[in-house]
């Protein structure tokens, strides 16, 4: 399984809760990191992820998407280019033999989906929420952190003395 790690709290918590359940359920987690090439996506974060993964020798997959640097298709939010970034990555890392990316959407994410797909005109099937497993073109996307908030999640972080790194 890939676990998506950009560096900021909830995905720091997904890699501190994920790596021990994978090794006690004997699967193999990698870990995974798209730097966005935006201001806040920095190499900075990528070689923090890496560390992580390197200190409880994980593999660790990167790219850069450098959508900065990139004109965006008319009409293409930021954030949809962004969105529609990850998602190449997630599938091009997944089709290297992973079953499934583990992303750090918590119930904070439930609540701002939710209203942006409201904002944009989503009938009753767009504004349903995120699921925790879900298919996405050719790979699974398996979202554990939907039942914790993203305050939880960093007070959790600090009780265990786990730093990241903050989102701007």
């Amino acid at each position: 399984i890939g676990l998506a790690v950009a560096g900021g709290a909830d995905s720091v918590a997904l890699f501190r809760l994920m790596v021990p359940a994978c090794r006690k359920a004997g699967i193999e987690a990698v870990v995974v990191h798209l730097n966005h090439g935006l201001i806040g996506s920095t190499a900075t974060e990528a070689a923090f992820v890496h560390a992580l993964a390197d200190k409880e020798g994980l593999v660790f997959m990167s790219a850069e998407a450098r959508l900065g640097e990139n004109p965006r298709p008319a009409g293409l939010s930021m954030e949809m280019a962004a969105r529609e970034a990850r998602l190449d990555f997630f599938r091009a890392v997944a089709a290297k033999g992973l079953d499934a990316i583990a992303t750090a959407h918590q119930a904070d994410d439930l609540v701002e989906t939710f209203f942006l797909r409201l904002r944009r005109g989503a009938g009753p099937a767009g504004l349903s929420a995120l699921r925790p497993k879900a298919e996405a073109n050719g790979f699974l996307i398996r979202r554990p952190l939907l039942p914790f908030t993203k305050e939880e999640l960093r007070e959790w972080l600090k009780s265990i003395g786990q730093l990241w790194i903050e989102d701007v």
